[in-house]
C-alpha cells in the first residue's frame, strides 16, 4: 500500500502540461533548437501604437530575451524573480524567487511544461510554468551558466565559462527531470559565454571562445566532429566566439560570428560533420556577437560598438553584402523575422535592438531582389525608460517584447499587427498506443483552415495533405505528430511530442518477469526509465508520463497488460 501511495504522489507531483509547441510560441533563444529566429506570427510593421505596455520591475536589469508560451510571458531577472505575465496587457500572472546573482546572461528555455534556467552560480532551475513552483534545481554543476539553454526531445543542452572571456568551460546535456546524461570540455581550454548550441537532428552543434566548432551525438555526448575555425579560414584576429549557432535546413549550413567583426557559414552534413568545402566567412565593420538568422537565401546579423553599429543582409550562398543599415550603436543581439506579411512575394521583417544609452528597437523590410535597407519604424523608450539594450526582441501574435538595462520589459502592438489572428491547428486522434501494424486515425479540428499538411512520424518530411488522413505504422517507436493548418493569410503548426507509441511497452511480453500482467520490479524499473529520459531497451521510445500512469493502473489491477 505504501508504494501505491508513493508512486500515486511522485506522479502527481511530476505531471505537466502536453509538450505541445505553437507557432505562436517562442519557447527558446530565438525561437527554436535551431536558432532561426524565424516566425509566422505577426509583429507591427508601422510605428507601435497605444495599446502597447510597459513594466519596471524594481530596476532590475533585463538582459536575456523571455519566453512565451500560449498567452504568457515568462521573464527572469538577477535578482532572483520569475514572472509569469500576461503578454496583451503586462499583468504579473504569478511571481517567484530563486536565489540572487549579479547578472542573468542565460536564456531560459521552456520545454514539457517546465520553465529551465540557468544561472551565474552554476545551477540550473526547473520551474512548473503553471504556478512557478521549483521542481528541481542542480547543484553547483559549473561555474558562469552564460549560454541560452535549448530544449529538445527531453533535455537540455547548455554550456559555461570560468571569466568574461570565456575561458574554462564545459559543455552539459540533462534530462528535463534533473539528471546528467554527459558533460564534454572545452578542448582548447575556451569556454562558452553566451555561445549556445543548435540541435540538428541527432546532433548537437556549438562553438567555444577559441572558435572550436564542435559535433556531439546528442544523446551520449561522443564526438562526431570538430573543426578549428579561425585555422579553417587563416584568420589571425577572430576574437572571441560568443555568437551561438544557428542552422539552415535548407542550404544545410550553419552559422556563427566572432567579435575580430567576423560572420562565417559552415556547411553541416546528415552525417554530422563539417563541410570544409562548402564553407564561406565575410568581414563586418565591428565586433560581433549576435547569432546570424537567416530566410529565403538571406542572412541577417549584427555588429558594433558603443556608438555605431550596422545590420547586415548577406547572401547566404558566399556571404556576400547585399545591403546594411546604420544605426545609433551597436547590435549585440540577434535579429527577429516575420515572415506573416508574406504574400508569394517573399515580404519579411527584421526586428533588432541597440546596446546604449537610447537603446532603441528597429524594424527593417526586406524582399528578394532587395538591394538597399527599408526602415519602416523605430521605437526609442521616453525619458526615464531609455537604457541599455543588450537582448534581441521577441514575438508573438502581433506582439513584439523586449527588455532593457533600466528594468524596464516593453510590449509592442498595434492594431494592425493584432487584428486577424491566426488560423489554429489542432487535431485529435483514435488511439495514441499499441502493437505494429498500428492503424491511427487522425481528425483535423483546426480553426479557419483550408490547407493541412501532416508530418505523422516526426522526420520533418510532409506525409499528407488532406484534411483527415489514416496512417499505419509499421515500425515499433515513439513519433511526434505535427499539423500545420493554414489559410490564405496565415499558417499555424502544433506538435505533439510522443504522440504515437508503437510496441513501445516491453514488460507485457510473455516471456518477461510476470508475462502479461505487471510487476512491482517492472514498474520500478519503468520509472527509472522515464525519470532518466533513456530509450527503452530494444525500442526507439522514452516513456512518458501517461504511460507511466497506465503501467501502474495494469499493476495495481492486476488485469493482463
Amino acid at each position: 500500500m505504501k508504494l501505491v501511495v508513493f508512486l500515486s504522489c511522485l506522479l502527481i507531483a511530476s505531471l505537466t502540461m502536453a509538450d505541445i509547441s505553437f507557432a505562436s510560441d517562442w519557447t527558446e533563444f530565438q525561437k527554436d533548437s535551431c536558432n532561426s529566429g524565424l516566425t509566422c506570427d505577426r509583429a507591427p510593421i508601422t510605428t507601435p501604437s497605444s495599446m502597447s505596455w510597459n513594466r519596471l520591475f524594481s530596476g532590475e536589469a533585463v538582459d536575456c530575451p523571455s519566453v512565451v508560451v500560449d498567452d504568457i510571458l515568462y521573464m527572469v531577472f538577477p535578482g532572483g524573480n520569475v514572472s509569469a505575465i500576461q503578454k496583451n496587457s503586462g499583468s504579473v500572472v504569478w511571481s517567484t524567487t530563486i536565489e540572487q546573482i549579479s547578472y542573468q546572461l542565460g536564456s531560459p528555455a521552456y520545454g514539457n511544461g517546465t520553465l529551465f534556467i540557468p544561472r551565474e552560480n552554476g545551477k540550473v532551475y526547473a520551474l512548473d510554468s503553471l504556478n512557478g513552483e521549483l521542481i528541481w534545481e542542480t547543484d553547483q554543476i559549473g561555474n558562469w551558466l552564460y549560454t541560452p539553454i535549448v530544449y529538445d526531445s527531453h533535455r537540455i543542452y547548455f554550456g559555461d565559462c570560468l571569466d568574461k572571456y570565456g575561458n574554462d568551460g564545459t559543455f552539459y546535456c540533462y534530462t528535463d527531470t534533473g539528471d546528467e546524461c554527459w558533460s564534454k570540455d572545452a578542448a582548447s581550454g575556451g569556454g562558452y559565454y553566451w555561445a549556445g548550441p543548435a540541435v540538428v537532428e541527432d546532433f548537437v552543434i556549438f562553438v567555444d571562445s577559441k572558435g572550436y566548432l564542435t559535433s556531439l551525438d546528442k544523446d551520449d555526448g561522443s564526438l562526431i566532429d570538430e573543426v578549428n575555425v579561425s585555422e579553417m579560414f587563416s584568420i589571425d584576429d577572430a576574437g572571441e566566439f560568443k555568437s551561438s549557432v544557428s542552422y539552415d535546413s535548407d542550404s544545410e549550413k550553419l552559422f556563427l560570428t566572432s567579435k575580430g567583426g567576423y560572420c562565417y557559414s559552415i556547411g553541416f552534413d546528415q552525417t554530422g560533420s563539417f563541410n570544409v568545402y562548402d564553407s564561406n566567412y565575410a568581414q563586418l565593420d565591428g565586433a560581433c556577437t549576435s547569432t546570424p538568422s537567416f530566410f529565403n537565401g538571406r542572412v541577417y546579423v549584427g555588429c558594433g560598438g558603443w556608438t555605431e553599429g550596422k545590420l547586415y543582409c548577406l547572401d547566404e550562398s558566399d556571404l556576400s553584402e547585399i545591403w546594411n543599415f546604420e544605426t545609433n550603436a551597436g547590435v549585440k543581439a540577434s535579429p527577429a523575422i516575420s515572415r506573416a506579411y508574406d504574400d508569394g512575394d517573399g515580404e519579411v521583417y527584421i526586428y533588432f535592438t541597440t546596446n546604449c544609452a537610447d537603446g532603441t528597437v528597429y524594424c527593417l523590410k526586406d524582399y528578394p531582389g532587395n538591394t538597399e535597407a527599408m526602415e519602416q519604424w523605430n521605437y526609442l523608450p521616453s525619458n526615464g525608460m531609455n537604457n541599455y539594450i543588450l537582448q534581441g526582441v521577441v514575438i508573438s501574435d502581433g506582439w513584439l517584447f523586449f527588455g532593457n538595462d533600466g528594468g524596464y520589459l516593453f510590449g509592442l502592438a498595434n492594431s494592425q499587427s493584432v487584428k486577424e489572428q491566426h488560423v489554429f491547428a489542432d487535431f485529435e486522434v483514435n488511439v495514441t498506443y499499441g502493437d505494429f501494424p498500428l492503424t491511427v486515425q487522425f481528425t483535423d479540428t483546426s480553426s479557419d483552415a483550408t490547407s493541412w499538411s501532416w508530418d505523422v512520424d516526426g522526420d520533418g518530411i510532409e506525409d499528407y495533405g488532406i484534411k483527415d488522413p489514416v496512417h499505419t505504422y509499421n515500425k515499433s517507436g515513439s513519433y511526434n505528430v505535427s499539423l500545420t493548418a493554414g489559410n490564405s493569410v496565415f499558417i499555424h503548426t502544433r506538435t505533439v511530442e510522443d504522440c504515437i507509441s508503437v510496441d513501445w511497452n516491453p514488460w507485457n511480453d510473455p516471456d518477461s518477469e510476470s508475462g502479461n500482467l505487471i510487476s512491482q520490479n517492472e514498474v520500478m524499473t519503468a520509472i527509472s526509465y522515464w525519470k532518466s529520459g533513456y530509450v527503452i531497451p530494444d525500442t526507439d521510445h522514452r516513456i512518458s508520463q501517461d504511460e507511466i500512469m497506465l503501467i501502474v493502473s495494469y499493476w495495481k489491477s492486476k488485469y493482463p497488460m
